[in-house]
């Protein structure tokens, strides 16, 4: 058995090993593989398409990986039809990340034994993953998402499989699909008729003649399927079926699709087939016929089909949401069925666990056969399985902070829940991460350890956790609980952070209420060790009065130590209770009030010397109603190095940054990154693709800060900003406030941690977006995670007040749409745009050319990297103008 290495730094007429690798991956399947051989592809972007032609046998598959599962981008060549070809058979693919496929990611025919495992596949013409008139296939542990674009296919489509190996014996199910999410799979041209998240299509053979109906066993159970434009879990003219523990929310999307059957899970024309334990939620608001589950048939043909402790809901209590045409039987709650019941997700469309008085904890069965994890890959429970995909309890692994089991009091959206939109593999759950392996770890100090005088905080410098860095890497926001104990002042607060850990950005000192009381704005410093940050000026604390400081990350990894605060402690001139350590998770900085098993997170207050202390002046000053600057930058860019600066007429407190193009000067596409943002201002500059020489014509580029958080303009729209980080992989960001409709959204790539252009995209929606850092087609460096900021607020028809929202309709491609905004603005103003909607996948930015105050002609701008083709489909554009200058929120502003 031989192992053949791919790298970007390859060539491909070297030996193919660890030392000298291949440069193309279809050189390795190439190279005479024989059954048991593996070809390891080292991270970065693959510009080719693959035909897997040889495989192995019963003793051992052909084995093509990523050696980390989801640092390989294959993007194959807009002249190539498929991502992966699979035409052999006893094949595993595994771990890749496949883009923008004209047709499927990934097909197979007329194959057996093939394994697909832990592949990231969107943006397909056709299907992400496609089996035909094969047997013997798992799928599992995929995402598939914005597949299907051209009629017939979906996100996961098996089709018509045939007994091709002549095996009558093998017993069990010769089908799995399992483990998998698949979302945003819709159709935009073609026949309107799937679009599905997943389709077990056509088993019986009635669309070809001369093949017998398959029969034998198929699984689809604990996937995860929402917002299809066609059904969830789609199982049509196939017998012997069993789809369980799966969690189907809000398909059937496409309006285009005049059927009237509509079911989030699906059977039609068939019977054998059973359907438990699942969670349906549909959305009749779309279309009237959305049910949760349907039974129907044709012709007079009756399915014979048993459904049992599933749950439905169609938003309305009581209601069954199950169509059954063609005289089929309904779903019975005598069958353990829940119809009409809310399931109680934590945050759905964003985190479909349940919460602890779900009515699907514990409501399930095993009778129908039960996989050993759920999608979590975390143990279900004999004899008392939860309903839908996710098991009470699994959730995201987090081997210290554990999300409190009761509703957050100020609940917010994680911002990418496993294994949704920016999909990379959790770790393995731990009991407690190892230390360090070098020095021996010092014993944990006790609370008021180390500390100097009675005028400092709870700790010294000395003092350190013997976890400085914990695993978790979603963004969050952790504190300290305290009590002032005297009349103190808080010069600025002082948090640990471990080798390796990114992200931080503010730190902020709230009441026991969850008003902010001061936030500094800081950057993560190399190295390791407690961080000191002060105020512009300090808080008067009150004495006997709750206070909290904490600090928000946007990659987690913070310091920790569980079992610590069990019990109150003095810690000089403040001290704390027991489960002092709070966190919020959100994709902004936001008051931190859950707690997890007494856990400390490193987090203390920089008190003034007592001698220095003024008159109490109550519970500190709260920041004025400014909460943002507009403005318009115009400079040339003389080569790819030069940065310019832009100063803030007055300090803003974490300031999110966005910018685009008002003027189109330059021939040559470019992208605009911006870099150190502070309190006083940033650095941006016009970043042509890596293609070009980096020099340009001097651009008008509209520019937009916000404070982090949610504010209200005065006319009363709402307006949010936030922190996030972003990678080639989708992230899913939460606004931290509840939009009626989708809000125009503006993205911005902030960081120089790529060293080529890139840019970023997005779709939006009223709950949160999706965002993606991407590089040039013809790029073959790896896009590394970077900083993104974002800007969301409600549409308003006019500007009258000097604020500007709002969104064309899908009608902005390379030709250009233009927007009206004739008497909008009094004065000079900033304009700032950005697509809403990711359809055209090739890498392009959004230019405005503003045409004085009376409009603006938006168009799609694609780079040319891989071709010189700039053709771009339709998209949805928003935009957003503000008069320059200095911009106000009411005194009001909503808490954060």
């Amino acid at each position: 058995m031989t192992t053949y290495y791919v790298a970007t730094t390859g060539n491909d007429g070297a030996a193919g090993t660890a030392a000298a690798p291949f440069r193309s991956i279809q050189q390795a399947l190439d190279s005479g593989l024989r059954p048991g051989d593996t070809v390891v592809v080292k991270p970065g972007t693959y510009n080719e398409a693959l035909n897997i032609s040889t495989g192995g046998n019963a003793s051992a598959d052909v084995t093509i990986r990523a050696e980390t599962p989801g640092t390989v981008l294959l993007r194959p060549p807009s002249s190539a039809w498929n991502g992966i070809s699979v035409n052999a058979n006893h094949v595993t693919v595994q771990g890749f990340e496949i883009a923008n496929a004209r047709g499927d990611g990934l097909e197979a025919n007329n194959v057996h034994h093939i394994t697909v495992l832990d592949n990231v596949i969107h943006g397909s013409g056709e299907s992400g993953i496609q089996f035909n008139w094969s047997e013997f296939i798992r799928i599992e542990n995929n995402t598939t998402y914005e597949n299907a674009s051209d009629g017939w296919f979906s996100g996961i489509s098996i089709y018509q499989n045939r007994n091709i190996t002549g095996d009558t014996t093998t017993e069990g199910f010769r089908t799995i699909v399992r483990g998998n999410v698949s979302y945003d799979n819709v159709t935009y041209s073609g026949q309107h008729t799937d679009g599905n998240g997943i389709i077990i299509d056509d088993f019986q053979s009635t669309q070809t003649g001369g093949y017998p109906s398959y029969t034998y066993p198929t699984l689809v159970e604990n996937n995860l399927v929402y917002q299809n434009g066609g059904k969830g879990i789609q199982v049509t003219w196939s017998d012997n079926v069993t789809v369980r523990g799966n969690t189907a929310y809000h398909n059937n999307q496409d309006l285009a699709n005049t059927g009237t059957w509509r079911g989030e899970i699906s059977n039609s024309q068939s019977s054998g087939n059973v359907f438990v334990n699942n969670i349906a939620v549909a959305d009749p608001g779309v279309n009237p016929n959305n049910t949760a589950l349907d039974n129907t048939s044709y012709g007079g043909y009756r399915n014979d089909v048993f459904f049992g402790n599933n749950l439905t809901l169609n938003g309305r209590a009581g209601n069954a949401s199950v169509r059954t045409d063609g005289n089929n039987s309904m779903p019975s709650a005598a069958d353990g069925n829940l119809l009409g019941v809310n399931p109680l997700f934590v945050n759905a469309p964003n985190d479909f666990h349940l919460q602890p008085n779900s009515p699907a904890i514990d409501a399930g069965t095993d009778s129908y056969g039960l996989f050993g994890v759920d999608l979590d890959l975390l143990a279900r429970e004999r004899g008392d399985v939860d309903l839908g995909a996710y098991e009470l309890g699994s959730g995201p692994v987090l081997p210290d902070p554990t999300p409190d089991p009761e509703p957050d009091p100020d609940p917010q959206p994680e911002p990418d829940p496993d294994p949704q939109p920016e999909p990379e593999p959790e770790p393995e759950p731990e009991p407690e991460p190892e230390p360090e392996p070098e020095p021996e770890p010092e014993p944990e100090p006790e609370p008021g350890a180390g500390q100097g005088t009675a005028d400092d905080g709870m700790w010294s410098d000395s003092v350190t956790p013997n976890v400085p860095v914990h695993t978790d890497d979603r963004a969050l926001e952790v504190g300290m609980r305290f009590t002032a104990d005297e009349a103190v002042e808080i010069e600025g607060i002082s948090v640990y952070r471990g080798a390796g850990a990114e992200g931080l950005r503010s730190v902020t000192l709230w009441t026991e209420d969850g008003t902010r009381l001061a936030t500094s704005q800081v950057a993560e410093t190399p190295g390791a060790g407690w961080q000191h940050v002060t105020f512009d000026k300090s808080v008067q604390l009150q004495a006997g009065e709750k206070y909290v400081a904490s600090y928000f990350t946007t990659d987690g990894k913070y310091a920790v130590s569980t079992n610590y605060f069990t019990e109150h402690t003095d810690g000089g001139p403040i001290s704390v209770d027991e489960d002092a350590g709070v966190y919020r998770y959100g994709s902004f900085s936001g008051f931190p009030t859950a707690s997890y098993d007494s856990s400390n997170y490193w987090v203390d207050v920089m008190v003034a010397g007592a001698d220095e202390v003024r008159e109490d002046d109550g519970a500190g000053t709260p920041a004025d109603d400014v909460i943002g600057q507009a403005g318009v930058a115009r400079f040339a860019q003389p080569d790819a190095n030069t940065w310019h600066r832009v100063t803030f007429d007055e300090r803003l407190d974490d300031p999110v940054v966005v910018m685009n193009a008002m003027s189109d000067n330059g021939a040559d596409p470019y992208a605009i990154r911006v870099r150190n943002v502070d309190s006083t201002g940033f650095e941006y500059q016009i970043d042509e693709w890596d293609n070009l020489d980096g020099a340009h014509i001097a651009e008008d580029i509209g520019w937009v800060a916000i404070e982090q958080g949610t504010h209200t303009l005065a006319d009363g729209r709402v307006v949010s900003a936030g922190h996030a980080m972003a990678g080639e992989n989708w992230t899913t960001v939460s606004y931290g406030h509840d939009f009626d409709t989708a809000p125009v959204v503006l993205g911005q790539v902030v960081g120089t941690q790529n060293a080529h252009a890139v840019t970023d995209r997005m779709t939006v929606t009223e709950t949160g977006l999706r965002a993606r850092v991407a590089d040039a087609e013809g790029s073959t460096a790896t896009v590394a995670r970077t900083g993104f900021d974002w800007i969301a607020m409600e549409a308003t028809d006019d500007g009258a007040t000097g604020a500007l929202a709002g969104k064309t309709g899908r009608t902005v491609d390379h030709g250009g749409h233009v927007v009206d905004f004739d008497g909008t603005f009094a004065d000079d103003f900033a304009f700032v745009s950005d697509m809403q909607t990711h359809r055209g996948a090739d890498t392009s930015t959004l230019v405005a050319n503003v045409l004085g105050d009376q409009s603006a002609l938006l168009r799609v701008a694609e780079e040319t990297t891989n071709d010189a083709e700039t053709a771009h489909t339709d998209e949805v554009a928003g935009y957003a103008g503000f008069e320059i200058g200095l911009i106000s929120g009411l005194a009001d502003d909503l808490p954060i």
